[in-house]
């Protein structure tokens, strides 16, 4: 399905900014805390730490993905067992087509605290972009199962499942996403996400019906995980 694009091309990367709590960054210490002592998932960020990981932040905001990732790697050097650093190192690297590094920097994470709605969806982008569809399915499905209202995690399990010719289940996950939300951009996003499954539905039936001849590729503008859709939000609670 050539015109079938990466989810995380329409992932805002100011989202990471909302998991930021939930990550468990919390406030600056200027103590060292040691790994044998303190849960790590709640332990506050090191001093040293803290300006890398903002400046880290900021050039993924700036989609500056090269530079987010030499300062994310200071953060860690300074504090190895910074979670959020980590965890904004591996979101960087799936933005860069780093898959396969942003899977062992989640393997790593997954060996420190227990893995969250974020980690999980962190999981399922890394395996989407290495060509494990399957296996990010069931990532994006353990995210919905700890917040249903994941709505990152939710067109992550919809591209999944319409790359895998899954279309009614595709369907299916939007209009539940739309029965979770109130919110008038986050519907607005819902609706073109369900188009983008109809025409990539429509390419199939067509490619079926044609003999594989290519003379029905859905516009750039509804494309599943397409840059046009600009109001993807990710929330997580």
């Amino acid at each position: 399905m050539p015109f079938f694009k990466d989810l995380t091309s329409f992932i805002s990367p100011i989202a990471v900014g909302c998991i930021i709590l939930s990550a468990g960054s919390g406030p600056v210490s200027a103590e060292p805390v040691g790994p044998a002592t303190v849960d790590l998932a709640s332990r506050p960020v090191s001093a040293k730490a803290l300006p890398y990981i903002r400046q880290g932040y900021a050039e993924i905001a700036k989609k500056s993905y090269d530079r987010a990732i030499k300062s994310l790697r200071k953060a860690i050097a300074e504090d190895k067992d910074c979670i959020s650093a980590r965890r904004y190192l591996a979101y960087a690297l799936i933005q860069k087509g780093q898959a396969k590094e942003a899977l062992s920097v989640m393997q790593t994470v997954s060996k420190m605290v227990p893995a969250n709605a974020f980690d999980f969806y962190l999981f399922g982008a890394a395996y989407y972009a290495a060509g494990g569809t399957a296996e990010a399915k069931d990532c994006y499905l353990e995210a919905l199962r700890q917040n249903p209202r994941y709505d990152a995690a939710r067109a992550g399990l919809v591209t999944s499942l319409t790359k895998q010719h899954n279309y009614e289940e595709a369907l299916n996950a939007v209009q539940q996403g739309l029965q979770l939300t109130s919110n008038e951009a986050t519907r607005r996003y819902y609706a073109s996400l369900s188009k983008a499954v109809m025409e990539a539905q429509a390419y199939q039936e067509q490619q079926s019906t044609s003999g594989g001849v290519n003379s029905g590729t859905p516009t750039a503008s509804t494309q599943v995980g397409g840059d046009a859709v600009k109001s993807a939000p990710v929330i997580i609670k």
